[in-house]
Parts: structure tokens; sequence; C-alpha cells
């Protein structure tokens, strides 16, 4: 119970500090050494702050992942991932000090004034910074100094990371990597075709069944309470003062202007290669032609529909509603913001080609004044105490349950009940309960024991807790129980071995054409595909995509494919690399690609060999975590 009441108090921690975590480990603290988590040469991870920042981290995933938190937190990988990156750090902080690599202390002010968790109307607010701080028991100068260490620890990431660089080889060879296309000839063979010539005895499904019965596990299930709380059945009458409006008016003025913006539509004429003059210059003619139309009376929405190629938007005769400054590329934006109502602009050049715009609406910047936002505001801040209000309802309800036991006993002693849901057979997957499409929660609540209860789970606006009111083990059935399920699995299992060895053999004949010609059935041959996207009527195998783009053309593969229930034999009849055409267009992005692959390799390596080079102690408690 105290472990509930400490991962509840920690989401408020979480809430302030924005997702980011700082830490500061003791160096060399008597207590620390006594109840070590691990250490580092001669730094020590007291096992207080390593269980704290699992916690921590486990209740950030959820708040930025949401429902795929948990997923993404199976098999301890939260433990591991903060087992590891804390000796990194450690190890990097040491080797920044051994470098000499400096932080200043404006550095460390720059970095806290600013975060968002301190200001206050987009300025640092040094009280909230306090007051923040003294909420979660910790004192700036602990504060500043984890954020020096962490300032540290990305001084030195950056230093390793900018060691790398990518050559245009490289570059080269992943362009063409990324863009060799192939052509290839199958014939298909159906698994399913060769069901009916299978035949199984008695015999067979029993030998089958105990050599698979764990292929047959029923999982785990588990009976629920569960209490929901949803928001739209909390109708608080909140008042708003007119000082309420007042302060906030005076704190968020920036947030209530409403800026300039335009409602325009444009006819867009696509240049794909700046290079190629001769074409872009038909292109511009060709928006010129449009514009004379337009000038002549010609409908803009007609012709945007007819020839705007930004599909997007063509449908609705070009239509982009309202759009402030900041929004679209400059040479757009620059001209539609100088055009008023019904006037149509001259041919403007962006990166993508050339427009037409016309103006629909042109609005300027207003700054309400405080009686013309009061509404606004009133209902903005009924919102926001509507919100507290439910949630402060929801945490202080959890308190209650939680000092009661669960759900069962607080219900047994409550004057006014709660109102529960029951929930029969949950899986850990969810599927064939009502959190089927809920793997997250489920999983979640599975790892609950009898009589124990969840930690409020979100799920969109509304918020649960579940108490585990029985748990049933997972078996695995008797055969006379799925007697037809097992025998159906032989069937699948010999009918696909049965087609496999017929495509083997087949296999052997000189070309897909002999194959065709033998079983007397055509073969097919794919649009031209690359190596990162599925090929036309088969699908994905890695095995074949790597045989298919290492043969020459003109090869017939000797092995049969495997896809689903279907397998393939196939001859490739092309392999092309790309022109380096469009090698431009695709240079940065394939550079900045490689370069985050480098880099991660090379810090990766150079923790490593400071690993190699320290002695680490891991407490035996946490050792299945390294």
């Amino acid at each position: 119970r105290q472990k509930k009441l400490t991962a509840f108090a920690l989401w408020f921690v979480i809430a302030a500090f924005v997702g980011t975590i700082f830490f500061v480990w003791g160096m060399g603290d008597k207590t620390a050494k006594a109840n070590f988590a691990v250490s580092v040469d001669d730094a020590t991870i007291s096992d207080r702050d390593f269980q704290q920042k699992i916690e921590m981290a486990r209740e950030n995933f959820r708040r930025l992942f949401g429902n795929n938190a948990d997923e993404l937190m199976k098999n301890n990988v939260i433990e591991k991932t903060v087992m590891n990156q804390v000796i990194s750090d450690t190890l990097l902080q040491a080797e920044a000090k051994r470098l000499k690599i400096p932080v200043s202390d404006a550095e460390v002010a720059a970095y806290i004034q600013s975060m968002q968790a301190f200001q206050n109307d987009g300025k640092f607010d040094m009280q909230r910074y306090t007051d923040i701080l003294a909420r979660n028991r910790m004192t700036p100068q602990i504060f500043e100094t984890s954020v020096k260490a962490d300032i540290t620890v990305q001084k030195m990431t950056e230093l390793i990371k900018k060691s790398v660089t990518v050559s245009d080889a490289e570059i080269l060879n992943e362009y063409n990597y990324r863009n060799t296309q192939a052509v290839i000839s199958y014939i298909e063979f159906d698994a399913d075709n060769a069901l009916a010539q299978v035949t199984v005895s008695d015999a067979d499904i029993s030998k089958y069944y105990n050599a698979n019965k764990e292929n047959y596990r029923v999982p785990e299930k588990g009976d629920f309470k569960v209490l929901v709380f949803d928001p739209k059945f909390f109708n608080p009458l909140e008042t708003v003062t007119d000082k309420e409006v007042e302060d906030f008016f005076i704190k968020n003025k920036a947030s209530l202007v409403e800026p300039e913006k335009v409602r325009a539509s444009h006819i867009l004429i696509k240049v794909d290669n700046w290079k190629d003059e001769k074409t872009a210059n038909a292109k511009f003619q060709e928006a010129k032609q449009l514009l004379d139309e337009i000038k002549k009376g010609a409908d803009f929405a007609e012709l945007a529909k007819k020839y705007s190629q930004d599909l997007g938007s063509a449908v609705n005769g070009g239509d982009l509603g309202y759009f402030t400054k900041g929004q679209l590329v400059v040479p757009f934006e620059t001209a539609a913001f100088k055009l008023k109502p019904g006037e149509v602009s001259d041919v403007v050049k962006t990166d993508y080609g050339f427009h037409i715009i016309k103006c629909f609406d042109h609005q300027v910047e207003k700054k309400p004044t405080l009686q013309e936002a009061k509404d606004k505001i009133a209902e903005i801040i009924k919102q926001q105490k509507s919100q507290s209000a439910f949630r402060n309802l929801v945490y202080d309800k959890y308190k209650e349950i939680l000092n009661a036991s669960n759900l069962t006993a607080y219900n047994e002693k409550a004057a006014q009940k709660l109102p529960l849901m029951v929930l029969k057979g949950v899986t850990s997957d969810g599927q064939g309960s009502p959190l089927a499409g809920k793997p997250d929660m489920a999983k979640q609540i599975m790892s609950l024991n009898k009589t124990e209860i969840s930690q409020l789970i979100d799920d969109g606006d509304k918020k649960y807790i579940f108490e585990m009111t029985d748990k049933h083990e997972s078996y695995i059935p008797k055969l006379a129980d799925i007697k037809a399920q097992v025998e159906q699995d032989i069937k699948n299992q010999r009918s696909l071995d049965a087609v496999k060895k017929l495509a083997a053999g087949y296999a052997k004949s000189g070309s897909i054409k002999d194959v065709a010609a033998q079983i007397n059935k055509p073969f097919s041959v794919t649009p031209a595909f690359v190596r990162t996207e599925p090929i036309a009527g088969i699908g994905m195998n890695n095995e074949l995509m790597d045989n298919i783009f290492s043969s020459k053309a003109g090869s017939f593969l000797k092995d049969p494919y495997v896809v689903g229930r279907k397998v393939f034999l196939v001859q490739v009849d092309s392999v092309t690399k790309p022109g380096s055409d469009k090698l431009g267009e695709q240079r940065d992005q394939i550079a900045s690609a490689l370069l985050g692959t480098k880099s991660a390799a090379a810090l990766k390596d150079y923790v490593e060999s400071l690993r190699k080079a320290a002695v680490i102690k891991v407490s035996p408690r946490y050792e299945q975590y390294l």
C-alpha cells in the first residue's frame, strides 16, 4: 500500500518536471554504500535513488505513451534500461571530468530557466522554481548539481557523436541499396489445395498433441471488479470571480491574441526538377496561361479542380482555409498576406512549383480587451476548475480505497456503495473480454495479485481502478477437448510440407517457363519493386528478398519460399541499380540517417570501452537487470 501511495505521489513530480528527470548519485556516502544498487569505480548509486528512478521512469512512460506503455515496459525493460543508463551516465561524467570538459554556472542557469515547468507566462519564475523543488523535497543546490551532471553527460555524448562522419561512398552505397529495383517471375502453389489428400489417424493426433502440448495452453485468466470515473457524469458548479478573470487576462494576454490570418485558395503547377530549365519554364507558362484565364473571368475554383496538382485542396476548388503567418512556405505566405479579399496574385514561385493565389478573407490581428475576452476566459477557467476538481475527486477517492485495502472492502463499510462493473476471464492480451483491443491495459491488470487493486489507469478521459477478485491458472486442456483442433493443425502442417516437397521437385527445372509448361499453369510477373516494400502477389519474405537482390538477372532460384500457406518458385528477371538523378533529393536524408546510426554505434562503442576498464559492482538484488 505504501508503494502505491509513493507511486501515486510521484505522478505529481512527473507532471511538475514535464518528463525531465534529474538525479544526484551518492558519491562516497556511507549510507548509500551500505544500501547500494550499483557502484562504478568510486561512484555509488544508492538503492533508494535507483528505485526512485525506476518508479519515475515507469510513470513517465505511462504519461508519454498511454496505453502503449505496458507493452514497452514488459520483460523488465525499464529496470534494464535504467541500470545501463545509470552506469553509462556515471562513466561519461567521470570521462568528462578526466578530459576537463567545462560546464559553467551560466549554462546551468540557462538550462533551468528554459524549462517550462519553472516558467510563468513564458518567463522563468523563481518563486515557482523554489516551490516545486520544495514540494519534491529537493533544494536548489541539489537540483542544480544534478542539472550540471546531466549537461556534462550531454556534452560528452555530443563530443563522441560529432567525431563521426559519413563519406560520399557510404551515401552512394545506401542510395543504391534503397533504390535498386527488381522484377521477378513466380509460380504459386497453395497448400490449401492439398488438404483433402491428407489423412490423420488417432495415433497421429495423440503423438502430435504430446509433442506440442504447450501450443494448446490456455492462458492465465483473471476476474475483476472495476470502478470507472467518467468526467461526462461529473458536472461541478464552478464559479468564476471577476478577479480570477482579470488575473488570467493579465497573465495570458499573448495567448488571447487572435493573429492576423488569411483564407485563400490556390492553383499549384508542380515542378519536380528545377534543374530541368526547359520543363520548369513550360510549367511557368502553363501557370501564366491559367492566370490570364482567371483575369478574363474564368471560375477560379473550377480551374483549381481541373488543373491544380495539390490534390488535397484541388477537390475543394483549391481552398486552403484560414492560415496564419509561419504555417506555409515564405514566398507563398508573403504573397497571400499582401492580398485583399477578392484579389488574385501573380504567379508565385516556391520549392513546390508555381502557384496562383486568390484571397477570400483577410483578418488583421486582434488584441481583445478584458471586456471582449471576459466570457471566453470565464469558460476556460471553468473548464480548468472542473478538470482540477475531477482529478481531486478521483485521487481522493483512490486514497480512500487504498486505505480500505481494495474496492470490496470499501463497499463493505461505505454508506454509499461504489457502482462497480464485473469483468470475467480477462487474459493478458484482452481477447475474449471487454478489454479486447486494449492489450496494454489487460497486461497491466493481469500483473495484479488476488484482492490487489491497480493504480489509476487512464483510458481517454476516463480513469479506472481494477481489483482482481480471482485468478485462474494457465493449463493445458485434455486431448479429448481439443481433438478437432489438433487434427486440423496436423493437416495444415502436412499439406504445407507436401506442397513444399512438390515445389522443390519442380525447382530442379531450368527456368520458370519450364515449370509452367510441366504443370500447365501460367507464371506471374511482378511490377518493379525495391527491397523495403512487399512483393506484389507474394508479400514479405526476408530470405527471398536477400536472394533476389544478390542474384543476377535470369537466375532461377532453386529453393521454394513459403509465405503463409503458399509456396513460391521464383526467377529473377532483372535487378536494376538506380540512376544518380535523384541522389541529390535523397542525399541529405540518407546522410542524416547514416550519421544517426554511426553516431549511436560510436557512443555505444565508447561507453563499452569505458565499462571494460571500470570496476562495476551490482547489488545481488539487481544483477538480473545488468
